[in-house]
């Protein structure tokens, strides 16, 4: 039933080939509240790119909803939640689109546990290019 955005984000991202549409528990706390997830732990960052940000609501199939989903995911982005209704999750193939699933569900868990701990999560301010170390590249390289 959502083929529009389906085909509206292969449209928009030459590097897209799968994506996994989702109505996880944990991801759609987020969806029902309208909230973004925030980039909180090093996997963010390294696997769906940093926040993952909340797509306006539309209606289910409408290519309004299409628009507000290519819009959130950007030009790099690979997950977006979708305002009261569900995620979706992007990648060159199905076992990327598969791992940041996985990432973005277990960020959304740890933030409800952090709120319910009464705390506010602290946020990673730290762009993808500059999180992982780039010396450890030089050395898988020899192997």
């Amino acid at each position: 039933v959502e083929a529009p955005m389906h085909l509206a984000i292969y449209k928009a991202r030459s590097d897209i080939h799968a994506i996994i549409h989702s109505h996880a528990l944990y991801t759609g706390v987020f969806a029902a509240l309208g909230w973004s997830l925030p980039q909180i732990l090093v996997e963010t960052t390294l696997f769906t790119k940093g926040e993952i940000p909340c797509a306006k609501f539309a209606p289910v199939a409408s290519q309004e909803l299409a628009d507000n989903v290519v819009a959130a995911l950007g030009d790099i982005g690979l997950a977006a939640i979708m305002e009261q209704h569900g995620a979706v999750y992007v990648g060159k193939n199905i076992d990327e689109a598969f791992v940041n699933a996985e990432y973005a569900e277990r960020v959304a868990q740890t933030v409800i546990y952090i709120r319910s701990m009464g705390q506010e999560p602290r946020k990673l301010d730290m762009s993808f290019d500059k999180m992982l170390d780039k010396s450890i590249m030089d050395i898988t390289d020899e192997f």
